[in-house]
């Protein structure tokens, strides 16, 4: 009807499924019945925080941004779209199109719309083998898809992925599937670690352990202003954390590739002089803008 639910943060810690009108089909638009939808990490540290940015931003503040659904209206000037077409769509294609994350809308929600539709671009068919659960997937792995290609990695390099969550792990498949010849997944969790082993990682590593130790051990040794360096050649930072810079930092070997894709929460410090003297190439990489 004219009415749906969406989940919406109304201070920290409070989350309520509201009532609000449901959105209006344009003649250039499509409205979306979601099916299934992923909770990222954001999502969690929206949540604590009460919204983005803290006191100043939009409250009530929709949630959600890893979407899949069902076509349910499609516009007069919309080609390629049908009702009943089984889709995901890109939370973050432009301003207009922003889904969670601080925008207007949020996909965990009933429907949502996406305006400009285009298949292709804002629009993406879901091949009928793959469930919505499954689906739901695509945003986190476009993130870590974006982290791979960020690091320019080729088939006979070696890596390393500090972080097993779902960006982490999509990381390590993602490396495998371009043929990478050795990539140790690192975490904390044995839970996700087995994961990351089932999904492609030639080597896992406890983070409780020396694991600088065990990478030299894997991908080699060599000397670096007279310390022992792990010959890994690109080095992924999918948690954020202090310890996993200090280990980078300390452990990697003259130009090896650092790249940066976990949201870390606190200022990270590091010895510049061993970044300087190393030559270390550290990259940014935010969500899937290619």
């Amino acid at each position: 009807g004219d009415a749906m639910r969406v989940t919406n943060i109304h201070a920290p810690g409070d989350v309520r499924l509201d009532d609000l009108p449901a959105p209006v089909c344009g003649p250039a638009d499509v409205v979306i019945a979601m099916k299934a939808c992923g909770v990222c990490g954001t999502d969690v540290t929206l949540l604590h925080l009460g919204g983005l940015p803290v006191g100043a931003g939009r409250c009530p503040l929709p949630l959600g941004h890893e979407p899949a659904g069902e076509v349910r209206e499609v516009g007069s000037d919309v080609r390629g779209i049908t009702v009943g077409m089984r889709v995901t769509f890109n939370p973050s294609v432009d301003v207009t199109n922003s889904i969670g994350c601080g925008a207007d809308q949020g996909a965990l929600s009933d429907r949502v719309v996406i305006r400009d539709a285009e298949l292709g671009v804002s629009v993406f068919v879901i091949p009928d083998e793959i469930p919505y659960e499954v689906a739901a997937l695509t945003e986190p792995l476009s993130v870590a898809l974006h982290a791979v290609n960020r690091s320019e990695v080729t088939a006979e390099e070696t890596a390393v992925v500090f972080g097993a969550g779902p960006v982490g792990i999509g990381i390590v498949a993602w490396l495998k599937l371009r043929g990478v010849r050795h990539v140790v997944s690192v975490d904390l969790s044995p839970e996700r670690l087995e994961l990351a082993k089932q999904l492609g990682a030639d080597e896992t590593v406890l983070g409780t352990d020396d694991g600088v130790a065990r990478r030299r051990e894997v991908h080699g040794t060599e000397h670096g202003q007279g310390q022992p360096v792990a010959v890994t050649v690109i080095w992924f930072v999918a948690a954020g954390s202090q310890k996993v810079f200090d280990t980078i930092i300390g452990g990697a070997r003259f130009q090896a590739r650092c790249i940066v894709v976990a949201v870390h929460h606190a200022p990270v410090q590091f010895a510049l002089v061993a970044l300087l003297t190393k030559e270390l190439h550290v990259t940014a990489s935010l969500a899937y803008p290619t």
